[in-house]
């Protein structure tokens, strides 16, 4: 069943679990409050953050217009692969936000998307805006002397992320947000 034009899908943010790599302290090292973390697609058996290739280009361009958009891990602590399929590219995209998410933080990461996947199907326009992704969010804070990691998930097209995720963030209770607090050095139980 088709959505009408400007209404959300209820089911289309639900609550995710961000795995223990992405509960780690490395993740937090250097952002701060505000900052849009882009999080790997995959580690490495040796533990490095592992990005898709054209993720370089896609941070660039996205600073260029004022997104504030960092890689989650350090230069030392991460490896870009170029074996990913444009289905790949596009089937899971996982971002991190240090703080609380905002309307402005939400636009950021509509405009991380539809930049991400523009680029990976070369869409525009109406094309572009049907393409259906799946969009990880992990919020990090620090409270007090414990680390809270909370995720959601949008699954939909490329058109309605930033209206949904604006419809959770209005209704917080509508999504089960799972979240994890973490005592300083201990492990996420969550995979």
């Amino acid at each position: 069943m088709a959505l009408e034009e400007g209404s959300v899908d209820a089911n289309a943010v639900v609550a995710w679990s961000p795995t223990r790599e992405l509960t780690e302290g490395a993740v937090l090292e250097n952002a701060s409050e505000g900052t849009l973390l882009l999080l790997p697609d995959k580690f490495s058996e040796a533990g490095k953050a592992q990005y898709r290739d054209f993720n370089a280009g896609l941070i660039k361009t996205l600073k260029a217009n004022g997104v504030s958009l960092e890689y989650a891990y350090s230069r030392d602590e991460r490896t870009f692969l170029s074996e990913y399929s444009a289905g790949e590219i596009i089937d899971s995209i996982v971002l991190g936000v240090v703080g609380n998410y905002t309307a402005d933080v939400i636009k950021m990461m509509a405009s991380v998307v539809w930049q991400r996947v523009r680029v990976a199907t070369h869409r525009e326009g109406k094309e572009l805006e049907q393409v259906k992704v799946s969009l990880k969010i992990a919020e990090y804070s620090i409270e007090a002397d414990r680390k809270v990691v909370r995720g959601l998930e949008y699954t939909g097209p490329v058109g309605g992320i930033e209206k949904a995720l604006l419809a959770a963030l209005e209704n917080p209770n509508s999504v089960g947000v799972a979240s994890n607090s973490l005592e300083p050095g201990a492990a996420s139980t969550e995979e």
